[in-house]
């Protein structure tokens, strides 16, 4: 592989940056509405991660369906039938994983959370409603709907409400900073404190339009904001930034999550719309694709490679028998090529044909840091841009479809775009009219990715990009993937040039092709966010 690009784009070729706001009406397309269905209330409590890095979040359904928008996407349990649902997600604070609970207090874990223990195997008096992670990531809590508490790995037990008589249920819990207590919140907003927990005010004596369905606290612990669901925010100690409070709603709001610095929050509706407030960045929703969203977790780990760590791209080159020539196992950037150029609707059997026939045996090398690459191109020339959209958005369902029915699921989903207009190959229109089928076409492809709740990232240079997609094409908040260092020196210095970035994204991954020492293989940096 070579360069690529990525794209957020609407339909008809128009391009989109910047934070998706409510709508004052009807929510706008990111929070799309759908035929209403179940809607669980959501007690997932989220844990604010570290100050600084690069943010990112999961949405989650009542059958254990995540998805990752600015995050990788580590798995979820949609190929299981599960015994109770789902009702909650909690990130690791130290990145890189996520925890599910459901109703009976089972937890499934995903990258690098960890397993303590879980309530499965035992009969509760009322069911479990939400969890929250310790700010080491070394264990959680789980909370009942009588505010019953049960503590797993290094999570303390500090007081519950189980013997009590509430006037209403529990319906989240959020952890402080130093993990030396918790708050409970009862659906009509009343506020438990536990440990140090510290008490800043409640609505237990407030009639409220809609009940609160979660909480979210400050990152210094010196206040929190509960949430109702029809989006209403109630802010004690901590600063208000906005609500969907006297907007009309298409699903009802589940959760909520804080950004990393608290000065924003994003609220997730059950259809996967998502309201982003203060500096919280939009980055993409299952709005409309979704139904039965319970909760949100966020991270400031977006980026889900190992800073520092160096790995190998490899896909069609390396496709020898036994996989004799892999390069070495282990680090976190351990990256696969799905397919070898050729579009799924240029390819016999939709793209059959050239799907990389290497590519279960390099998944299985890449382990569970598996992120993949996919070619896209341009070749049969479309002429409209209804006809680009369509192509793009069937490549990116080819290859989607393809390595799921494999049974892996990557992290994140890179688009390779190479050899733009002037190369001795090309695979892409020139001129102002081809470049925008160009990149309506990449548009189409990730918007594809986003709507199977996937983490799309961009492969190119601060060169190829405006040659294929036409200037000043800026797509913020997006991860790149930068080509054309020439030395190990080079690796770490494009991380932080701006010279050479492209599409005003953050900068995850550096990759020196041809690797180094003689090596067949393409080496790839990963940058600090």
């Amino acid at each position: 592989m070579v360069f690529a690009v990525l794209i957020a784009l609407l339909a008809g070729g128009g391009l989109w940056s910047g934070t998706a706001r409510a709508s004052t009406t009807t929510p706008p397309e990111a929070h799309a509405s759908i035929p209403p269905g179940p809607a669980t209330p959501s007690g997932a409590a989220v844990h604010s991660a570290a100050l600084g890095g690069s943010p990112g979040y999961w949405e989650v359904t009542n059958r254990g369906v995540v998805s990752g928008f600015g995050a990788g996407n580590f798995g979820d349990l949609r190929s299981l039938v599960l015994k109770r649902p789902i009702v909650g997600i909690a990130a690791n604070p130290r990145g890189g994983g996520y925890w599910l609970v459901a109703s009976d207090g089972g937890v499934f874990t995903f990258g690098s959370a960890r397993f303590f223990g879980s309530t499965g195997n035992i009969r509760l008096n009322r069911p479990i409603v939400g969890m929250a992670a310790t700010p080491d990531g070394g264990g959680y809590w789980l909370v009942a709907s009588d505010g019953g508490i049960f503590s797993f790995g290094d999570a303390r037990f500090f007081g519950s409400t189980g013997n009590l008589r509430l006037n209403r249920p529990v319906v989240g819990m959020a952890a402080t900073p130093d993990g030396r207590g918790y708050w409970l919140v009862a659906s009509d907003g009343g506020i438990f404190t536990f440990g140090d927990a510290r008490f800043f005010g409640s609505t237990g004596a407030i009639r409220l339009n809609r009940p609160v369905v979660g909480m979210s606290p400050a990152p210094n612990g010196d206040g929190y904001r509960l949430v109702a669901s029809d989006g209403g925010i109630f802010s004690f100690g901590a600063p208000f930034f906005g609500s969907t409070g006297n907007i009309r709603l298409a699903q009802p709001i589940v959760g909520m999550a804080n950004t990393p610095d608290g000065n924003g929050y994003w609220m997730v509706a059950a259809d996967g719309g998502i309201f982003s407030f203060g500096d919280a960045p939009f980055l993409g929703s299952s709005g409309g694709r979704s139904t039965g969203v319970v909760g949100i977790a966020a991270t400031d780990f977006g980026n889900p490679f190992t800073v520092g760590s160096v790995g190998f791209d490899i896909s069609f080159p390396q496709c020898t028998s036994g996989g004799a020539n892999l390069p070495p196992r282990g680090s976190s950037v351990s990256i696969v090529g799905v397919n070898d150029g050729l579009s799924a609707h240029e390819a016999p059997a939709f793209g059959q044909a050239d799907f990389n026939p290497c590519f279960a045996t390099e998944a299985r090398w890449a382990g569970s840091h598996l992120s993949v690459y996919m070619n896209v191109d341009n070749l049969t020339s479309p002429e409209t841009t209804a006809q680009a959209a369509a192509i793009g958005a069937a490549d990116a369902a080819a290859d989607v479809n393809f390595v799921h029915s494999l049974g892996f699921s990557p992290q994140v989903w890179w688009l390779d775009v190479e050899a733009p207009c002037g190369f001795s190959t090309v695979l892409w229109r020139c001129g102002t009219t081809g470049q925008l089928l160009n990149r309506t076409l990449i548009g189409a492809a990730i918007n594809q990715l986003r709507a199977f709740g996937l983490t799309a990232g961009v492969y190119s240079t601060f060169l190829q990009w405006p040659d294929i997609v036409g200037p000043n094409v800026v797509i913020p908040s997006l991860p790149i993937w930068i080509a054309g260092a020439a030395s190990a020196t080079q690796l770490v210095n494009f991380c932080g040039d701006p010279a050479h970035r492209f599409a005003g994204g953050t900068p995850y991954l550096v990759q020196w092709a041809g690797g180094s020492n003689g090596t067949p293989w393409d080496k790839d940096y990963a940058c600090a966010p």
